[in-house]
């Protein structure tokens, strides 16, 4: 069984122990947090040693789960890639594209996988359409949720718009031409809302709107390309297509609209399960390093912009 560590136990990380110690193939060595508490309770709770340092697990594991706030995701994830330990390390990468391109060499040089915790990649509802998204002409996007008392240490736009640029940049295959944007603080010193427009070389055109400040929380997309128009919803993980078609007796135009089959699953659980198999079977993980660096690149653009 895979030797597996978390670092971090907090809002998101507590989710990433549930499961871990959930699957057969996984032998959870241990948690990490830096407040000794929540490291005694997570770790009791799931029955596994519990620690305050994440060089108090470096030795014992074969792969570990950062989920650190990321002003500290370089230093926790350097230290673990050196030791040539796979690392899954949550959203975004790092503060910094600097930081980012350290991790990416590190990885690399070490020859270990490098995963970056963007959930969307792996939801059913995401998947289950990618077969039929081609040559996106125009694209919305709306992350908005209830204000959350965790990632205060970074804005709106690396906390949740970070997604949808992940996103767009894994089925826009073309070179960013023009970023327009605007945000607003309001309930942190951080900015809490903000929009985009991303206008690509291929002539597809993006808006995306993110906010941690409304009374629901809302995850959806909408894709339009040529005759076809996909309507996908991350939380209810329910996608609607709607084609043009033509009455075989008038020859009217008209719109049919049908339900894709999706499989759900936790979208963390495949996560998780797609890191573990990249690891075990020396594969691809689903959402690189790279990625994540081109992600950053584009998500602090468009903060260079507001």
């Amino acid at each position: 069984m895979l030797r597996v560590g978390v670092v971090g136990v907090g809002y998101f990380g507590r989710h990433h122990v549930r499961i871990l110690s959930s699957l057969d193939n996984i032998n959870l060595i241990g948690v990490v947090d830096c407040i000794p508490e929540r490291a005694k309770f997570i770790g009791e709770k799931y029955g596994t040693p519990y620690y305050t340092h994440h060089r108090q697990i470096m030795d014992k594991v074969e792969a570990a789960v950062i989920a650190v706030p990321t002003v500290d995701h370089y230093a926790v994830t350097k230290d673990f890639l050196n030791q040539g330990i796979d690392v899954l390390v949550e959203k975004p990468i790092t503060k910094t594209l600097e930081e980012a391109d350290g991790l990416v060499d590190l990885a690399r040089k070490k020859g270990v996988s490098l995963q970056v915790g963007f959930l969307e990649r792996l939801n059913p509802a995401f998947k289950a359409a990618m077969p039929i998204i081609r040559d996106p002409r125009f694209i919305e996007t709306y992350r908005i949720g209830t204000f959350v008392p965790r990632s205060l240490d970074i804005d709106v736009v690396l906390d949740l718009m970070i997604h949808d640029i992940d996103i767009v940049l894994s089925i826009v295959k073309s070179p960013l031409k023009v970023v327009h944007a605007a945000g607003v603080p309001v309930l942190t010193s951080e900015l809490d809302m903000a929009n985009a427009r991303l206008e690509f070389d291929s002539g597809c055109v993006v808006n995306l709107t993110a906010s941690r400040v409304n009374s629901e929380k809302i995850r959806k997309v909408r894709i339009f390309q040529s005759d076809t128009y996909i309507s996908l919803d991350y939380t209810t993980q329910q996608v609607s297509v709607s084609n043009l078609i033509r009455d075989s007796k008038t020859n009217f135009p008209t719109i049919q609209t049908r339900q894709l089959k999706v499989e759900k699953e936790e979208p963390l659980k495949r996560e998780l399960k797609s890191f573990i198999d990249a690891v075990e079977n020396g594969t691809e993980v689903v959402v690189s390093g790279e990625d994540a660096r081109l992600s950053m690149e584009v998500a602090l653009r468009v903060l260079e912009k507001i």
